[in-house]
């Protein structure tokens, strides 16, 4: 699994698997936790978003974004700090489980921003704990410390698939030169060279790339820096030649 796969399960696995407490919590159906996309689209208004956002979790990389400032929603509608919404973010299989299982009262994300619906009930209003309001240049200021190594994360990630594609193209070569004489010392020496000549990526979408080999005219770069077998057999011959030589010629 490429280490993008590793972020994204590590993020999405468990409020799936703490959905069916977090829905208890909020008087929701403990089925709905067990259907797919269901879960998720129930997850989504525990904190106040519509269902149809799910649409942008489909996005890779702005998902992670989006998964960001739902955990900040999700966290105040449970009356939670900003910074209880931070873990959910950084450590979300330690602060799921936090949330799913403490003590936390789901007081929806109207009454955990100080605003009551008209239609709450006034006991239930009065009971949820209040979390604190963030608005103005605090809320600005919340949405950049959210933001920003989010967008550094993704720009990470993506020199991160090079790497990983790098590291796949040279396995692969390595298996190419198999029998052929002088082709990994070639591929040690020449790699770097041959890669940049031969490796294009392209946009995929609007958040994403992928990454191309030309793999003939790569394996020809290479065959172009193999030893030359007309000088090697020379050499040797030479090297064999000289051993004879001194053999034959008598001590002084």
């Amino acid at each position: 699994m490429s280490t993008y796969s590793w972020i994204q399960l590590l993020c999405f696995l468990p409020p799936i698997v703490c959905a069916a407490p977090l829905f208890k919590r909020a008087g929701k159906p403990v089925a709905t936790a067990f259907v797919p996309i269901a879960n998720f689209a129930g997850l989504l208004q525990l904190a106040g978003q519509s269902p149809w956002r799910m649409v942008l979790f489909l996005v890779p990389y702005l998902n992670l974004v989006m998964f960001a400032f739902w955990c900040r929603a999700l966290a105040q509608a449970f009356g939670k700090s900003n910074g209880f919404g931070i873990g959910l973010i950084a450590l979300s299989p330690v602060y799921f489980p936090l949330l799913a299982f403490g003590d936390a009262s789901y007081v929806s994300r109207e009454a955990a921003s100080g605003t009551t619906p008209g239609d709450q009930p006034a006991a239930q209003a009065a009971a949820a704990p209040q979390a604190e309001k963030v608005g103005g240049v605090g809320g600005f200021v919340m949405k950049l410390v959210i933001a920003l190594p989010f967008a550094a994360l993704i720009i990470w990630l993506r020199g991160s698939q090079e790497d990983e594609f790098k590291d796949k193209s040279r396995a692969d070569a390595l298996h190419w030169c198999l029998g052929k004489s002088g082709c990994e010392q070639a591929l040690a020496s020449h790699f770097e060279s041959c890669f940049d000549d031969y490796h294009s990526s392209q946009r995929r979408g609007r958040h994403s790339r992928t990454h191309q080999l030309d793999e003939n005219g790569f394996h020809n770069c290479l065959q172009q820096h193999f030893p030359s077998p007309i000088g090697t057999h020379k050499a040797a011959m030479d090297r064999a030649l000289a051993d004879e030589t001194s053999e034959t010629q008598p001590a002084r």
